[in-house]
């Protein structure tokens, strides 16, 4: 315990220098597009497979200089658009902040719920899914409030900080973020997991570790949000049918965290769990952004 306290002190500085500050939440100045031409240059992402938005032939050099053109063409866009419609905190509008201090210290309550599988025994959140909270993850999730994420991620960083994960961690870790199904993709026009997951190797970088993204597990056959879903029973068949391992060699005799945005009964998350143990991955911590509220047993 005396090393997992005396650790933390030491990121602090290192959480302080990536934004997380007591005043509130600002942007990165970091699109979600800017990761996928530089994924294999500055992410280190592990590919399975999936085609990524960039080419081989362009080298570090060309990909580089292709994501400064972005940033700074983002930067002058968003000053422009600031002036005229100055953007407002996601869960409640306070101008000129992506999440202000009150919002964000909602997501400064860690939430935990028993995980069979995980090396920690637990899947950790980092609120409730409620008022502010729930507004905040909706207007990222549904809205496309992209701004968002470098927010969500180092709140998340801060979650497995307080947990005394990011020590454990330090031999090099996967991140493996829950998909959604093709249908939720079309409809949002993006996975919002897998941006959220860079992010927060990045940060988790920042501090020391080596961290990197992997995608091996799949959502298909499924109609609507799994948080639409009513009752357990239901929850579990959804997930047990629906979610499946499309790679085994990438997870294989690694560490892994696996990244969910909400959390209602954990039926997604213990089969996400199960399936990554199934391939011989070690599933050091479960996190997600909210647990929605227990009701109390009768």
């Amino acid at each position: 315990m005396d090393d997992d306290l005396a650790y933390r002190d030491s990121t602090d500085d290192a959480l302080a220098d990536n934004g997380l500050g007591d005043s509130g939440l600002a942007d990165d100045g970091l699109a979600d597009s800017d990761f996928a031409d530089s994924d294999f240059v500055d992410c280190s992402v592990v590919n399975d497979g999936v085609a990524d938005d960039w080419s081989v032939d362009d080298g570090p050099d060309g990909i580089d200089r292709r994501r400064a053109r972005r940033r700074a063409v983002r930067r002058v866009v968003g000053a422009l658009v600031g002036v005229v419609l100055p953007r407002g905190c996601a869960g409640c509008g306070v101008p000129d902040v992506v999440l202000c201090g009150e919002c964000a210290s909602g997501f400064l309550m860690p939430q935990r719920r028993a995980m069979r599988g995980v090396v920690t025994g637990e899947c950790d959140g980092c609120g409730v899914y409620r008022s502010r909270v729930r507004r905040a993850v909706l207007r990222w999730k549904d809205h496309g409030d992209e701004e968002c994420t470098s927010a969500f991620a180092r709140l998340l960083c801060r979650l497995m900080v307080d947990r005394g994960m990011v020590a454990r961690c330090m031999g090099g870790v996967l991140i493996v973020p829950l998909p959604s199904s093709p249908r939720s993709v079309r409809m949002r026009g993006r996975w919002h997991m897998l941006p959220l997951a860079r992010r927060l190797a990045m940060v988790l970088r920042g501090l020391g570790v080596d961290a990197r993204v992997a995608t091996p597990l799949r959502m298909s056959g499924v109609m609507g949000k799994a948080v639409q879903t009513v009752g357990a029973g239901r929850r579990e068949d959804r997930a047990r049918e629906a979610l499946h391992r499309a790679s085994r060699a990438v997870i294989e005799g690694r560490r892994v965290i696996v990244l969910d945005d909400i959390v209602t009964t954990g039926a997604t998350m213990r089969r996400a769990v199960h399936l990554l143990r199934e391939g011989r991955a070690e599933v050091v911590a479960a996190l997600a952004l909210a647990h929605a509220a227990q009701r109390p047993a009768p």
